[in-house]
């Protein structure tokens, strides 16, 4: 009886034709790959023995001559036979030996760079000269050197510019028994002739697998602190469907996502490619290792709070008026509350604005606008500490940069961090929409980045607002916070310190948001107030958002 023979692919362990044919093409190109492997092992051991040979001959030829003729030296023989030595390393060292390496994680990714030899993927026309195979390759192998700087393994489905068919990217992933497969992309928009508007970095995730959109998402987030123009999500399945993936990801044995890093046909999308590559990489290999973690640590998780607030439409067309914001004296009967206050919580607070808190309780907000002087900050917060007291402080971007210290007091005591404009020429309400964005965005990715800290509340400066702008800071995912009540307590304005302690006792009612600067008489009379406060059976808290 005839020896069976093993690893036979029959057609009867496949549940179909096309099946069985695939498996085939993929052991061909297995086989191949093998013998290719031999073949160069091969011919350099004969690279090697011939070299070997050469040099035996030649000292031997060198022992004849000179014996019979004292014609060459010993020093130019030995010279000689150094530099066949030389030839022969040479030779030798057009065998690739990998290094061994030893993870210090218990992490095997496959990374694979989209498209690659004559499959150039976007680009290559019009404004947009590079390909798209050249952009993924160059921040794929720089991901694969950031996981192993991590300690993880790495395994790539192609390292140089090689087309590789789709079905043979997952299949790489499978036999290898990666833990997740990362398959990055670009995007464009668009006959690539012109720039275009559409921008931003968005992760396809493999449909089936919660995994996988949680990976989608570590990554996500690792980018934004880097800095992306937009974050268009991470998503399951692909443009078409979110049930029906990319190849790639539905073929994929694993966790797997494919990231579209930017749009090719945008200026800004490049400009941020080129200049963040090396952050990019890092930030995705930072996602994948996070995903060894059962839950993000206290020490990765960013603080603060990220909001996802109801998108307000058509912006363009709300009133562009300058209003500046002020309640009012008149209160309403026994609740003490500011008519003005309710009345603009009724119209505006549809935009994301808050100028009131919880009325059903009696607790009050304690917001501090704070100026360039840090030195009254420090006893604030000293005051706020001794009772227990929470508040909402907000900043300039210089002040965040400069002032380090005590922002992070801030974080660490558990009070809020928003942001407020500096004075300057240009109101930020009449601001276009995009420099509106723009300057939000600048604060939170400085909040990420600086402190690990998601910034989310806004204070226009000196309240000067359009309704128009209400609704781009309510569009960035801010809320506008106002107040009802504030009381002369600037620096050039400080009153006597039982009348400033008195004002602001008379005004305490449920929800009361206290719009007070960092001065001098704040820091004077803030404990002798926070006593008031507890007396009268009211607590100092942080907003409910």
């Amino acid at each position: 009886m005839a020896k069976k023979r093993k690893n036979v692919l029959r057609r009867s362990d496949f549940p179909s034709r096309q099946a069985y044919e695939e498996a085939r093409r993929l052991r061909i190109i297995q086989l191949k790959r093998k013998r290719r492997r031999q073949r160069q092992i091969v011919k350099t051991v004969i690279i090697c023995m011939m070299a070997l040979i050469v040099a035996g001959v030649g000292y031997g030829a060198y022992r004849g001559v000179s014996a019979l003729f004292g014609l060459i030296t010993i020093k130019n023989v030995e010279s000689t036979i150094l530099a066949e030595r030389h030839e022969t390393a040479a030779a030798a060292g057009t065998v690739v030996v990998k290094e061994t390496e030893t993870p210090q994680l218990d992490l095997l990714v496959c990374v694979d760079p989209g498209h690659g030899g004559e499959d150039g993927g976007a680009g290559g026309s019009g404004v947009v000269k590079n390909l798209e195979k050249d952009d993924v390759l160059k921040l794929s192998l720089k991901v694969r050197d950031a996981l192993k700087d991590m300690g993880a393994k790495v395994i790539m489905t192609r390292d140089d510019d090689t087309k590789i068919a789709l079905g043979e990217r997952a299949y790489i992933a499978n036999d290898a028994g990666a833990d997740y497969f990362v398959s990055i992309h670009r995007n464009s928009a668009g006959d690539g002739d012109v720039y275009t508007d559409a921008q931003g970095v968005e992760i396809f995730c493999k449909s089936s697998s919660d995994e996988a959109l949680r990976l989608g998402q570590n990554i996500m987030d690792q980018l934004k602190m880097v800095g992306i123009s937009e974050d268009r999500k991470a998503k399951p399945g692909s443009r078409t469907s979110e049930t029906s993936d990319f190849q790639v990801n539905r073929d994929s044995n694993m966790p797997s996502v494919l990231i579209e890093m930017g749009f090719m046909t945008n200026k800004e999308d490049n400009e941020l490619f080129e200049e963040h590559m090396d952050d990019y990489a890092k930030a995705i290999a930072q996602g994948v290792v996070n995903m060894l973690e059962e839950e993000p640590s206290e020490t990765s998780r960013p603080k603060g709070k990220q909001l996802d607030n109801r998108e307000v439409s058509d912006v363009d067309q709300l009133d562009d008026a300058l209003t500046a914001w002020a309640p009012g004296k008149k209160r309403d009967g026994a609740s003490f509350i500011p008519t003005g206050v309710m009345e603009a919580e009724d119209t505006l607070g549809g935009y994301g604005a808050m100028f009131i808190g919880d009325t059903s309780v009696q607790n009050i907000i304690l917001t501090f606008d704070v100026g360039s002087n840090s030195e009254y900050v420090s006893r604030i917060l000293d005051a706020l500490e001794e009772t227990g007291a929470k508040a909402v402080f907000f900043i300039s971007a210089d002040f965040a940069s400069q002032q380090k210290n005590v922002v992070e007091r801030m974080i660490e005591q558990g009070h809020m961090v928003g942001y407020r404009p500096s004075d300057m020429e240009t109101e930020f309400a009449v601001m276009s929409g995009d420099e509106q964005a723009d300057q939000l965005e600048v604060f939170r990715q400085r909040m990420l980045l600086d402190y690990n800290y998601n910034a989310c509340l806004f204070r226009y400066f000196n309240g000067k607002y359009t309704v128009r702008s209400l609704a781009c800071v309510n569009n960035c995912n801010f809320r506008s916070v106002f107040w009802s009540f504030s009381y002369e307590d600037y620096m050039d304005r400080q009153p006597d310190r039982e009348i400033a302690v008195n004002a602001m006792a008379d005004y305490l009612h449920n929800g009361a948001i206290y719009a007070l600067s960092t001065s001098q008489i704040n820091a004077d009379i803030l404990p002798q107030f926070l006593e008031k406060v507890g007396e009268k059976g009211y607590q100092a808290v942080l907003p409910t958002l």
